[in-house]
């Protein structure tokens, strides 16, 4: 299949990517800094790897979408991974850090969403991954900016999955706790690395949604750091 993997360049979205390469599946990979998928360049994957270097601040999406889909020959998969994260009182959170966060993780998805559907719309399955996060169902102090971020991406999703059902297109959300990435680690150096969920782990969750192509549908899937408490 043919994947669209924003944030492919380091943490959960290189994590995807090798992923997907490693099953065979072409990866049209975005990311600001490409020297992240350096390391997949010698490791003769069965895949093709399709690297973007694209800032999704300030990208077309339309273009963006439009040139991956004639990169592939269409767009199969759609995860949306790319984030941003803010730690900081919201007393001193400014317009501007807010809308920045906003527009990443809430509005890009969105954008890019839209502009896939077209091409996820076909005989066999598509689908859509939104990665979202824990906080999305709960509010962490000092996390306001991205909180809201999260809570808009997953009931997005919500809306999106039943406008798409009758498509044949699912929309998938994950929603993990801490995960082991430079954004986790800056935003909770509270925690024991040792800990933290592996990248690893929520690539091969995403695996096992695109393989699911019966009558079994699974909408979210929350994952929490073995640590914690189950079920809280």
């Amino acid at each position: 299949m043919r994947a669209f993997v924003t944030g492919a360049t380091k943490g959960i979205g290189l994590a995807i990517t090798r992923a997907l390469l490693q099953e065979g599946h072409t990866v049209f990979a975005v990311g600001r800094d490409l020297s992240g998928l350096s390391v997949l360049a010698g490791e003769g994957f069965p895949g093709n790897l399709l690297p973007w270097q694209e800032d999704l601040l300030t990208a077309d999406p339309e273009i963006l979408i439009r040139e991956a889909a004639e990169a592939m020959g269409g767009i199969d998969i759609l995860i949306n991974n790319a984030g941003r994260s803010l730690s900081k009182p919201l007393e001193e959170t400014t317009a501007k850090e807010w809308d920045r966060v906003m527009h990443l993780n809430a509005k890009v998805p969105f954008l890019l969403c839209r502009e896939a559907i077209p091409y996820l719309r076909q005989p066999d399955r598509g689908f859509i991954i939104n990665i979202a996060s824990v906080v999305a169902t709960k509010g962490y102090e000092r996390q306001a900016a991205y909180t809201a971020s999260k809570h808009a991406l997953l009931g997005f999703s919500k809306s999106l999955a039943k406008e798409l059902q009758p498509d044949g297109i699912r929309v998938h959300v994950i929603s993990p706790g801490g995960v082991a990435t430079d954004m986790v680690t800056r935003m909770r150096p509270d925690i024991d690395t040792d800990e933290l969920i592996a990248p690893e782990e929520i690539a091969d969750i995403v695996l096992f949604l695109i393989r699911q192509r019966g009558n079994a549908a699974i909408d979210e899937i929350q994952v929490r750091r073995e640590s914690k408490t189950p079920f809280a």
